[in-house]
């Protein structure tokens, strides 16, 4: 995997304090739809700038919009903040596991020094000390379990990095038909060998004319080929994952960083992969008019929503689809008092308690934040925290 730092590679413009990564558009060589979008996108000069996650969030609920702006998300192409595996471990990029394979291999290796040690020390005591054995013996038999939570979770990392380097390894290479302009499936590594190069942004992409910013979870490249992917939580319960159809803001969100990706990358972003949850499968799907006007109408909808919570110190707005979405929204989602707070704007928020059947206490973030009713979520339903 290749990680780009904005500074080194694209001019950046004077004016822009965030340092995103910029693009003079070369509009003689635009692409029709993206000629169009600029178009369509670049009338409102006196746009608020909007991040992509921010606009897709306010696509699926207004309330969800207004968390994520102000919970200060950075857009990491994910509608979810995926656990860190096993201690962190890039379970996507070979140079990154490779480097901490190298580094654990080390570790394992000075262990094996201590261990080797203690155990040629306890032969000699064996030889010329005998009387002493059983205390060490004694002594010994807590050390593993003293020193359990720092090599355990080593070895553990360790194999499970080599079982990720080998299934790379293994992989062969096969990608989508191009051409064949339809969604399919897709495997990870598959790509990988088949030689595209996952590139990870430093800093997001930024486009100035129509005041927009985003980062991709990975951009996919090879040759003019540009891909950027979005990763996304499904429930796996629900059936197929191959029967997937994007949402309308997971639709907005695609072709948006197609867009950044294309104007800033310079590349040819005709395409959009989907990665499943923490998985190595996804889609392969193919920008057509549906995602291009979904983006196309979205921006200006999100904006809209997004200038009247700036206008208005108390603005309450109602769930999208008379709350139908709460049932698996992550801001609705109760979990215990105590287990996370709820941050908006830096600051920790109160939580809103309400009690299950067994008297237990729960709060969710949308409840915290807005205080009207506890969204109907299906666990908070199943706990019986709401009707």
């Amino acid at each position: 995997m290749r990680r780009i730092d904005a500074e080194q590679t694209t001019p950046v413009d004077s004016g822009n304090p965030k340092g995103t990564r910029l693009m003079t558009l070369d509009r003689e060589h635009m692409k029709p739809h993206i000629r169009e979008t600029l178009a369509v996108l670049s009338k409102d000069k006196n746009a608020p700038e909007l991040g992509v996650h921010v606009m897709s969030e306010f696509l699926f609920c207004p309330r969800a919009g207004i968390i994520t702006y102000e919970s200060h998300q950075v857009d990491t192409g994910a509608d979810f903040e995926p656990a860190p595996a096993l201690g962190g471990i890039p379970m996507f990029d070979i140079d990154r596991i490779q480097r901490k394979l190298e580094i654990q291999t080390r570790q394992i290796k000075q262990l094996s020094t201590v261990i080797g040690g203690v155990v040629g020390g306890t032969v000699l005591v064996y030889l010329y000390l005998p009387a002493f054995l059983v205390w060490l013996l004694a002594a010994l038999m807590f050390v593993p379990l003293l020193t359990y939570s720092q090599w355990f979770p080593v070895i553990t990392s360790w194999l499970h990095l080599r079982a990720r380097l080998a299934q790379s390894r293994l992989a062969k290479p096969n990608e989508p038909n191009w051409e064949h302009k339809l969604q399919q499936e897709i495997q990870w590594w598959e790509l990988i060998a088949a030689g595209f190069q996952s590139i990870e942004l430093n800093r997001p992409l930024h486009n100035h004319e129509i005041a927009l910013t985003g980062k991709p979870w990975r951009i996919l490249h090879r040759g003019e080929l540009r891909i950027p992917v979005l990763r996304i939580h499904v429930d796996e319960t629900e059936g197929s994952m191959g029967q997937f159809r994007p949402r309308l803001q997971q639709q907005a969100r695609l072709a948006a960083y197609a867009f950044l990706t294309e104007t800033c990358e310079r590349g040819n972003a005709d395409w959009a992969i989907v990665m499943f949850n923490d998985g190595d499968r996804g889609l392969a799907f193919p920008l057509d008019k549906e995602e291009w006007e979904a983006f196309q109408t979205g921006l200006p909808r999100a904006r809209s929503e997004f200038q009247r919570y700036e206008n208005a110190a108390q603005y309450r707005p109602r769930p999208t689809d008379q709350g139908r979405v709460c049932r698996g929204c992550p801001f609705g989602k109760p979990r215990r008092v105590g287990l996370r707070p709820t941050v908006l704007n830096g600051v920790e928020v109160l939580p809103r308690i309400t009690t299950d059947n067994l008297n237990r206490e729960f709060h969710c973030t949308c409840y915290d934040r807005f205080g009207d009713e506890v969204p109907p979520h299906k666990l908070a339903r199943q706990l019986g925290l709401t009707d």
